[in-house]
């Protein structure tokens, strides 16, 4: 999904993590993807499980967790290589 306007394009994306090594953090704290990247996580899976909507700072972040992030093509694909 992709919103518009007048400055950027952000888009709704899901980013899994293939490798987070320590790059990452074991949370979604500890991660600071919004500080970091200056995008939003709008919900997390891990594997099969259900979406977590909203997810809390103390959320685990595993390789094979998908977030679904809001942020701008640019901020996406910083966010792609950093977990590859």
């Amino acid at each position: 999904t992709m919103l518009r306007d007048k400055r950027a394009a952000y888009r709704i994306e899901e980013v899994t993590i293939k490798d987070s090594g320590d790059k990452l953090g074991a949370t979604l704290g500890g991660a600071r993807i919004h500080e970091r990247f200056g995008m939003n996580v709008l919900a997390l899976r891990e594997g099969s499980k259900d979406y977590i909507y909203n997810p809390g700072p103390d959320e685990k972040l595993t390789v094979g967790t998908t977030l679904v992030v809001l942020g701008s093509a640019e901020q996406v694909a910083s966010l792609r290589k950093e977990m590859a």
